[in-house]
């Protein structure tokens, strides 16, 4: 049996250490919870089928997120100076149901290492355009994934991905397609390509992928790295030390999501970004509220104080796309700009 298959928590153990609250304490989770972590990285055949698809992977991104939670408590318990919550413990139902997803979740795994470097996993690319011409400047390559038929979206199988590892070892892969597709795009045209927070705080990773492109022979000035604000917040340190790495192979860098709630103008101050992307929740509500307005041109005016171009993301209506253009905002990407497609025009 592989590590995964076997439950992280024994429901007699947890009977024995539960609280009179009915909550478990960390010391009958912590040497269980290990196991998840010795396993992330093996490969072992599947204990049985998976049920459908979507629900499986929901079910295995769940895992992640408690493996998180038990890894931060376990935390809190070896070290004295943080008090434990029991209230916040796993309960019994939870263990049982942690152990559950753990098969599921070890399939899963094998599943996505198996996948990666086959025609199941590939890029669909949507359009950025210049906002005042139209004319289409870049295109995001979004993650996408055929699983027994079906076409899963990277937010329902990118968490286990990434806490897995599996992730990096795809987007290596699909590097091949990438570097085709610039090859047919004009010289004034990039693609994005987003990246977790395991690849922004593993060292090997980002000299894996800079390895790669240059092995393909990519522009890699014609390549943007999209990171979250999020992702920052991971790993800092890490996270500084290889965005500069990248910006000295001549990769541009994007900040993601922005203004969805982290720290937000801080990094403008420190990173070397090139381009922001204004989260869609800025965007929604612009030419029908005078206050979303005045907060997107605000971030507008510092960004081109920095230096920095803007992006515009959810785009999907000409009210919109106006109002961007009276902000002074340089590019819109949306359903307005056009869908998410595998086939792209090098005329577009």
């Amino acid at each position: 049996m592989n590590a995964l298959a076997a439950p992280l928590c024994h429901p007699s153990r947890c009977r024995e250490s539960a609280t009179t609250k009915g909550h478990l304490t960390m010391s009958s989770l912590t040497a269980r919870s290990s196991l998840w972590t010795s396993a992330r990285s093996k490969r072992a055949a599947p204990a049985f089928a998976l049920p459908a698809s979507a629900a499986t992977i929901q079910l295995a991104a769940k895992l992640v997120r408690l493996h998180n939670q038990v890894s931060a408590l376990a935390y809190e318990e070896m070290h004295p100076a943080y008090e434990l919550d029991v209230s916040n413990s796993l309960s019994l139902d939870d263990c049982q149901a942690l152990n559950a997803l753990a098969a599921i979740a070890t399939d899963l795994t094998t599943e996505l290492y198996e996948a990666a470097g086959t025609e199941a996993f590939f890029y669909e690319y949507q359009p950025i355009s210049d906002i005042r011409t139209r004319q289409v400047k870049g295109y995001e390559a979004l993650l996408r994934w055929t699983h027994r038929g079906h076409t899963v979206l990277p937010a329902s199988f990118i968490p286990i991905a990434d806490e897995t590892g599996s992730l990096i070892l795809i987007q290596q892969c699909l590097l091949d397609s990438v570097a085709a597709l610039q090859q047919t795009l004009p010289k004034d045209t990039s693609i994005a390509i987003n990246w977790s927070p395991s690849q922004l705080s593993h060292p090997r990773a980002v000299s894996a992928f800079i390895d790669r492109v240059h092995d393909l022979q990519l522009d890699s000035t014609r390549l943007v790295v999209e990171i979250t604000e999020h992702t920052l917040t991971i790993n800092p340190d890490a996270a500084y030390s290889n965005i500069r790495r990248l910006k000295e192979q001549g990769f541009q860098i994007a900040l993601d999501d922005f203004g969805r709630g982290y720290c937000g103008l801080s990094y403008l101050r420190h990173l070397p970004v090139d381009c922001i992307k204004l989260d869609r929740s800025l965007i929604q509500d612009m030419g029908t509220s005078p206050r979303a307005s005045l907060i997107a041109t605000a971030i507008i005016d510092f960004a081109h104080m920095l230096g920095t171009t803007v992006v515009a993301e959810g785009v999907e209506t000409e009210c919109q796309l106006s109002s961007l253009r009276h902000a002074g905002c340089d590019f819109a990407q949306g359903y307005l700009i056009g869908r998410p497609s595998r086939l792209v025009s090098s005329t577009s």
